[in-house]
């Protein structure tokens, strides 16, 4: 069902993408020093960093990772892989807090779906929920605060919801 709602296009933060990718060279870099003394800990450490800096070049020149907010759902393409989730399949969205350590680390939008949604494992949903109490999530929170996105994804449901006669 089609409903009267502007399509919103959502890009990741390009300012984010291109910290990680300057961290990513720096310790790369770091990793070159790091030969010297420990070569197996340096080689690692080049390339592990080495290829983060190659994913967030790509994703930086590709741009080919966003969130299409419309009428019927969630249209979400990320490092080329695209998916799409109807709102009929959402029960709410939500923000899950990754901690490390004791305190939060970084901060994600999770997605609770509806009862019936059949996509997916439903192992990895359970996973998901017992990890973060959410059954999956976003991959990204497309330049915006997680709560900010939440809001506004919960509103468009909502909207949706009572354009459709699904609320009260």
């Amino acid at each position: 069902m089609t409903n009267h709602l502007d399509t919103l296009t959502l890009y990741p933060s390009k300012r984010k993408l291109l910290g990680l990718l300057l961290v990513s060279v720096l310790f790369a870099i770091g990793g070159w020093w790091l030969v010297g003394e420990n070569p197996w800990m340096g080689y690692l450490t080049i390339f592990f960093f080495g290829l983060g800096a190659l994913v967030f070049a790509f994703q930086l020149m590709l741009n080919n990772s966003f969130l299409r907010v419309d009428p019927d759902g969630l249209l979400i393409s990320h490092f080329g892989r695209t998916s799409v989730i109807p709102w009929h399949d959402i029960e709410r969205f939500s923000v899950i807090k990754i901690r490390s350590t004791g305190f939060t680390a970084s901060k994600m939008v999770g997605i609770t779906y509806a009862d019936g949604h059949a996509s997916g494992s439903s192992g990895l949903k359970q996973a998901n929920v017992a990890l973060t109490g959410s059954e999956g999530s976003l991959p990204d929170t497309y330049g915006m605060r997680a709560e900010a996105l939440v809001d506004l994804l919960n509103e468009r449901l909502r909207t949706v919801r009572v354009k459709s006669g699904l609320d009260d």
